[in-house]
């Protein structure tokens, strides 16, 4: 079933005009869970965000990341938010080895609308809310900013990603 805005869904939506402070906002909805009516939005944010990406190897495709974005909306695991030019993508799982909860960001996209604190903080509550201890993040786009955003939310340098070509 798609996720429907309601009350329970607008008490954590965030303001970008709190990007400075990281305070919650209430009430103007500009960062909220994504819904199905958001598709075609966040399809053109992640080809936006496929393009800045240090490994883009492979060509966008819309189709799968429309079919992609439309199963994370639908995902009890996967939380999917928009904001204005902004999007965010997170899943939640069990470690494997260690059999704890654990977050794992998978996309953190904003066109300089100042909303990657607020994305993130909507990320680290909903993590929370779904039992996670950890909140994996990585930067996709290396930019030095995203790691003054991860460190404004409490996440600190632990490991490095590797990437081999098949």
């Amino acid at each position: 079933m798609a996720r429907e805005r309601g009350p329970d869904r607008d008490a954590g939506e965030c303001s970008g005009s709190d990007y400075d402070t990281g305070e919650r906002a209430r009430g103007d909805g500009v960062i909220r869970e994504a819904i199905l009516d958001d598709v075609p939005e966040l399809v053109r944010l992640g080809q936006a965000f496929h393009e800045r990406m240090v490994y883009n190897a492979h060509p966008f495709s819309a189709e799968a990341f429309e079919e992609a974005v439309t199963g994370y909306i639908e995902s009890p695991d996967i939380g999917i938010w928009a904001g204005e030019r902004a999007m965010a993508v997170a899943m939640v799982g069990t470690h494997p080895a260690r059999g704890h909860r654990m977050a794992t960001e998978l996309l953190l996209y904003s066109e300089g609308a100042k909303q990657g604190l607020a994305l993130l903080i909507e990320m680290k509550n909903w993590a929370k809310d779904k039992g996670a201890s950890d909140l994996i993040l990585t930067d996709q786009m290396n930019m030095r900013d995203l790691a003054s955003l991860y460190q404004q939310i409490g996440a600190e340098p632990v490991e490095r990603v590797y990437r081999a070509e098949l």
